[in-house]
């Protein structure tokens, strides 16, 4: 083994144990509630909540296993190997050290991803199969073989099993294939066609039963906002919209995308680059044209997991092909890039909160403080918050009676857990009856506790 590979193994050891830790420890999410209440008590109506192949394999570990929040999470925990495997073949051509370790470094220290591997959700799952029908893809002795096909479109059919938001990658991904091999190998391109018309139609159909139902509102109306909306969940460094860094990792993007502009005149972009800066560019603009014509808003944030894996791609191999030249100055702004990186990991790293769901984080604290007894306490409840408390109430055997908390409560409850963020009122009407008074905030999350006054 050598030395690149042994320095990968060990990062990839050390967030897969990140991984398994937070999926161990972590409360459950609105989310996995919903997706667990969906297989547990099934219902005939679509929703976009139901990510199909995170379903399927929560419903084999529940039997398997049971219902804690590991045996949930392990699917998609479990799918971080593939990840790790799609990522190692993807920088193995590689062979500067410096930039082969920048490479692994925004694989295994972007904490938003890493998330995602965590809970249970079809983001991880689609986001490990995405990039493995890449990495085969970009192996050229391999990509044209019946083996390579099968693999590149099985792949591409689990990424949008496990969630749809991958079907502008893969299609991006087939086409690009189509194109590569039509001239030297016309039955890979019919393979590839045929494999992207599939999938095109299935995600097609699917679609537009979600948008009959309003399933597919989530997202930005321009692209600047989606790319802004998407660095703030990103980053984790303790600092406001407009700081600094952020403009940095603008900047970075602009100069990486000048150096492969200026590659691309020059005639230096060698074909995995090409590769890389097509496929992002087909998928763009696949989003551009379903903002046009269909008037779906810019995916955002989690639907777009794979958008900085891709780009910090493309930064990594612009580099490595700017050293094969005499203009070699590419490499800084990538060790710039993955300090970055490192630094953002380091005020990212925890176990007890998610940043897309972080209200949830202490609801399993506040079921379990309810001692078991023998008559029920009345709670108000957030509505938002509603589903994870009900999972932890069932599985806990806890004699809770939760009632949703509206912006007009009853104000009839022993006890008050609210979602300020939510409820913008609820600290004004709680309050000001002077009835209860608050007795509990939990640090990075709005959940407030409130208790009766007794009289």
């Amino acid at each position: 083994m050598n030395r690149n590979a042994i320095l990968y193994s060990a990062l990839f050891a050390m967030a897969f144990l990140y991984i398994i830790g937070r999926g161990m420890w972590l409360s459950l999410t609105i989310d996995e509630a919903l997706s667990f209440f969906h297989i547990t008590r099934p219902s005939s109506e679509i929703s976009a909540n139901d990510h199909y192949l995170n379903s399927q394999l929560m419903r084999i570990c529940i039997a398997v296993f049971g219902d804690s929040e590991g045996s949930l999470r392990l699917p998609n925990m479990l799918s971080f190997a593939l990840f790790g495997t799609a990522g190692y073949r993807i920088l193995r051509p590689i062979q500067e050290p410096v930039l082969f370790t920048i490479g692994a470094l925004l694989f295994f220290f972007q904490p938003f991803v890493l998330e995602f591997f965590s809970i249970a959700r079809g983001y991880g799952l689609g986001l490990s199969f995405s990039l493995f029908a890449l990495a085969v893809s970009l192996e050229e002795e391999r990509y044209k073989s019946f083996v390579a096909n099968v693999l590149i479109i099985g792949a591409s059919i689990f990424a949008v099993l496990a969630n749809v938001v991958y079907f502008n990658f893969v299609a991006a991904l087939l086409l690009w294939m189509v194109f590569t091999t039509w001239k030297s190998n016309r039955i890979s391109a019919v393979i590839y066609g045929f494999g992207l018309l599939l999938i095109g139609g299935a995600s097609y159909v699917y679609l537009h039963d979600l948008a009959a139902v309003g399933g597919l509102q989530l997202g930005a109306e321009t692209l600047g906002d989606a790319f802004w909306r998407t660095v703030n969940k990103m980053s984790y460094w303790p600092v406001t919209k407009y700081s600094a860094h952020q403009y940095g990792i603008l900047g970075l993007s602009l100069v990486g995308v000048l150096v492969m502009g200026w590659n691309v005149f020059r005639g230096t972009i060698q074909k995995r680059t090409a590769a890389l800066l097509a496929i992002c560019l087909l998928m763009i603009l696949g989003w551009v044209a379903e903002h046009i014509f269909f008037h779906t808003p810019f995916p955002q944030g989690r639907m777009i997991l794979i958008l900085p894996i891709l780009l910090g791609m493309l930064f990594i191999f612009s580099a490595f092909d700017q050293l094969q030249t005499p203009h070699k100055w590419m490499k800084w702004p990538v060790l710039l890039m993955g300090s970055v990186a490192v630094i953002n990991m380091a005020y990212g790293i925890n176990f007890n909160r998610t940043v897309q769901w972080s209200s949830d984080a202490p609801i399993r604290t506040l079921v379990m403080d309810v001692k078991p007894g023998a008559v029920p306490v009345r709670v108000e409840i957030s509505k938002r918050l509603l589903p994870v408390a009900q999972y932890y109430v069932e599985r806990l055997d806890r004699k809770i009676d939760l009632v949703p908390f509206t912006d007009d409560p009853s104000l009839s409850s022993s006890v008050i857990w609210v979602d300020v963020n939510r409820n913008k009122s609820a600290e004004r009407t709680i309050l000001g009856s002077l009835m209860y008074r608050e007795i509990r905030r939990f640090e990075n999350t709005p959940v407030v506790v409130y208790e009766r006054v007794l009289e």
